[in-house]
C-alpha cells in the first residue's frame, strides 16, 4: 500500500493509504494592553481614574473610583502621590484635602478599595510601598508616618516608631521612596536643599533621627532608584537651572553624591521617571515645557541624550508634571497640564521620543501617575 509522508510536531509519520497536507499554524502576537492610574485629587471627592489600551492600542479612560477621601483641587506640588506594590497588586493613595491615605487591590477587572485611613499627620503629599511598609510623607505636619499593609488590604500603624519629624521645620518635602534593598528611606526637602535619609530596621520601623547631605543644586524634588543608585531632579531656583544628581550610600550609611549634578539648560525639573528595563530616565521640566532624557550608566551616572537637554517640547501652553514609564518600557506617560490630558510618548532606540497620542479629560489638579 502507498504511504503518504505528514510532518507533526517535528516529526516525520507515515500513513498508509492516506495523503495528508503537512502545514504550520502561526499564532499572531496580541499587543498586552497597557494600564495606567491618576487620581483627580478634586476638593470635592477624590477618585482613582484608570486608564487601559485596547486591542488596537489606543488609550482611553477604562473607569474612576472613590478613594474615600477629598482631593485639594489644585497642584500638589510634589511628586509620588500615588505608589504601587512590587508585585503590582497594590495601589495606595493620598487624600491631601482630608489628611488620608486610601489601598486599593488590583485585579484583572481593576481595583477594589480596600483601606481608608489617617495618614498620620496633615496634608500627605508623597506614599511609598516596599513589601508590606507603607511610608507617608505628611508635609503639612511636617513628619513621616509608617504602615503596615495586610494581606486583606487594611493599614495599620506600625507598632513602634509610627511617626518620624522631618530633618527640619523649613523642610518644604516634596518626594520619599525606599532604596531596592528596602534598607533606607530617601526623602527630597526642597525648602532646605538637603536630601534626608532614615534607616529602616527589620521591622519596618524608622531611625529616630535623618541624617542629611546638602545638595549643590536647589529644590531636590522627585526621587528615582536603581539598584544601589538614587536619582534626585532639582527644580532649581531660577530660569535654566534643572538638574540631575545620582547618590549612593556607603559602607558606613551614609548618604553621598557621586559627583556634581548634572545641569540640563532647562527650567523646573519636577517630576522624573526612570525605565530599570531600559536603564533611561526622564525628567519633567514644568518651567521651559520640556522633557529631558538620560542614559544611566553602569556606574550610576547619568548622561543627556540630547546636547540641549531638550528629548521632547511639550508645548507653551502644556506644563508637564507627573510621569511613569509603561512596564515594558516603551512608553512614557505625562501628565499635560495645559491641556488636561496625558501624553502618551514612544520611546524609540536611543531613548528618543515621539509623541503617539494624547488622552484628554483629566481633572485641573490630576495628581500621581503609575502604571500596572
Amino acid at each position: 500500500m502507498p504511504e503518504a509522508t505528514c510532518c507533526s510536531g517535528g516529526r516525520r509519520l507515515r500513513l498508509p493509504g492516506l495523503l495528508l497536507l503537512c502545514f504550520s499554524l502561526q499564532i499572531l502576537p496580541v499587543a498586552a494592553s497597557q494600564v495606567f492610574y491618576t487620581t483627580s485629587n478634586n476638593a470635592g471627592e477624590n477618585q482613582l481614574i484608570r486608564f487601559r489600551s485596547g486591542s488596537d492600542g489606543v488609550m482611553a479612560e477604562a473607569g474612576r473610583f472613590a478613594t474615600g477621601g477629598l482631593g485639594t483641587g489644585r497642584n500638589l506640588q510634589a511628586a509620588g502621590s500615588i505608589a504601587v506594590s512590587h508585585d503590582r497588586q497594590w495601589l495606595l493613595a493620598v487624600n491631601a484635602g482630608s489628611d488620608q491615605i486610601s489601598a486599593f487591590r488590583l485585579g484583572t477587572y481593576g481595583p477594589r478599595l480596600t483601606a481608608v485611613r489617617d495618614s498620620g499627620g496633615k496634608q500627605p503629599l508623597s506614599i511609598a510601598v516596599s513589601g508590606r511598609r507603607v511610608y507617608v510623607l505628611n508635609s503639612g505636619s511636617g513628619d513621616i508616618a509608617s504602615f503596615k499593609l495586610t494581606a486583606v488590604g487594611r493599614l495599620e500603624p506600625l507598632a513602634d516608631g509610627t511617626v518620624r519629624p522631618l530633618s527640619s521645620t523649613e523642610a518644604r518635602a516634596t518626594s520619599l521612596g525606599v532604596t531596592a534593598d528596602g534598607r533606607h528611606l530617601v526623602v527630597a526637602e526642597r525648602g532646605v536643599n538637603r536630601l534626608a535619609t532614615y534607616a529602616i530596621g527589620p521591622n519596618g520601623v524608622l531611625s529616630p533621627t535623618a541624617q542629611t547631605i546638602e545638595t549643590v543644586a536647589k529644590s531636590p524634588y522627585a526621587l528615582s532608584f536603581l539598584g544601589k543608585t538614587i536619582y534626585s531632579v532639582f527644580a532649581g531656583q531660577g530660569p535654566e537651572q534643572s538638574a540631575v544628581g545620582a547618590y549612593r550610600f556607603d559602607r558606613q550609611g551614609d548618604l553621598v553624591s557621586l559627583g556634581t549634578p548634572l545641569f540640563s539648560g532647562q527650567t523646573a525639573a519636577c517630576w522624573s521617571a526612570l525605565s530599570a528595563r531600559r536603564r533611561l530616565l526622564y525628567a519633567a521640566n514644568a518651567g521651559s515645557h520640556t522633557l529631558t532624557g538620560l542614559r544611566l550608566r553602569e556606574q550610576g551616572w547619568p548622561s543627556m541624550l540630547n546636547p540641549d537637554g531638550v528629548s521632547a517640547d511639550t508645548g507653551p501652553d502644556n506644563h508637564p508634571r507627573d510621569m511613569t514609564f509603561s512596564q515594558d518600557g516603551k512608553t512614557l506617560a505625562v501628565i499635560l497640564s495645559g491641556e488636561h490630558a496625558m501624553g502618551l510618548y514612544r520611546v524609540g532606540i536611543g531613548g528618543h521620543l515621539k509623541l503617539k497620542q494624547t488622552v484628554t479629560g483629566l481633572p485641573d489638579a490630576a495628581a500621581g501617575l503609575v502604571s500596572k
